[in-house]
């Protein structure tokens, strides 16, 4: 007999929604993390601030800060 409660596909999709937005803020969060390393090593590698900007999106000043 099937029940749409025990089903494991509705299941998953009930947690993903429940948790979405958790799971995007954690992305988005790793996402920013690594462009920081990744503007961090441009910037200490001697590439011009303008450059690290245009290619990472951060700004001027957050690149300053890191």
């Amino acid at each position: 007999m099937y029940h749409k409660e025990w089903d494991d596909t509705a299941m998953v999709e009930a947690f993903i929604e429940d948790h979405a937005d958790l799971f995007n803020a954690k992305v988005a969060e790793s996402v920013s993390e690594k462009t920081r390393e990744m503007a961090k090593a441009m910037r200490d590698y001697g590439d011009p601030v303008e450059k690290i900007a245009a290619i990472s999106g951060l700004s001027i000043e957050e690149i300053a800060r890191l």
